[in-house]
């Protein structure tokens, strides 16, 4: 049986870009060559190629999902409130409804990745995606911006972590956790997602991490909803020397 759709019910017999067309043809990239390094799964070697665009596709939609709703999120929300940070590193200030369309296409290619590895079962429920293609409606998550280094030696980032958060010993509620990082040219997201290990507890209110000092310099929250104006790049700019370490600060 062919794999679905990650949003309905149908055939995902349409190809998801990672980094979006639109992005792939911004003058930044053009004529630029790519050396592509990808692990599906912890136990899978790195595959290494080298190719002359950045729009790498992954097949876990259906064509009516992508050609309709997920295109509308593409020219109403990430278009026009990511491209000036994508291609430069100048101060701006983000507005409240640019942070909420960052956080919906944050989410939105979080389920595309984490449909990505075969055999794997999704993070995110059945009714947490459907509803999301109904109403874009977000489940309880963190996300974070920054911007990357301009000596960066990286086009582009894509990564997906899961792990597991135990709030206190006493408590006994263990959440599984998925840190997903994407970024491109300058500019670079996180969001991590919880769920509870037992469903008995999974109405129950998911605890928020704190990112701690050392990387407030590097990563600004805007979700849960922020309501103000957030002011963009952060202090530091995130180096190659730490995309490895801040792909993984959630998930030891």
């Amino acid at each position: 049986m062919p794999p679905k759709c990650a949003f309905c019910h149908r055939p995902a017999d349409s190809g998801e870009h990672l980094w979006d067309a639109w992005i792939c043809r911004l003058p930044i990239f053009v004529g630029k060559e790519f050396i592509f390094n990808e692990r599906i799964t912890p136990s899978d070697p790195e595959r290494q190629w080298p190719a002359k665009r950045m729009d790498r596709k992954k097949k876990t939609v259906c064509e009516k999902c992508n050609n309709e709703w997920m295109s509308d999120i593409v020219n109403n929300h990430s278009k026009p409130c990511m491209k000036n940070m994508i291609v430069s590193g100048d101060p701006i200030a983000i507005d409240p409804t640019c942070l909420i369309s960052i956080a919906i296409f944050s989410f939105l290619k979080s389920v595309i990745c984490d449909h990505a590895p075969p055999n794997q079962k999704p993070f995110f429920s059945k009714a947490t995606r459907y509803e999301f293609r109904r109403s874009l409606s977000l489940p309880r998550t963190q996300i974070w911006v920054g911007c990357l280094s301009q000596f960066h030696s990286h086009h582009s980032i894509c990564r997906m972590k899961y792990g597991w958060f135990i709030p206190h010993a006493k408590v006994g509620v263990g959440y599984r956790l998925y840190a997903f990082t994407w970024g491109v040219g300058r500019f670079f997201l996180q969001m991590l997602a919880f769920k509870s290990k037992s469903t008995r507890f999974r109405r129950q209110p998911v605890p928020l991490i704190d990112q701690g000092p050392f990387w407030d310099q590097y990563a600004i929250p805007i979700w849960p909803r922020v309501s103000t104006p957030v002011l963009w790049p952060p202090a530091k700019h995130l180096s190659s020397a730490l995309v490895n370490q801040f792909a993984n600060r959630f998930t030891p």
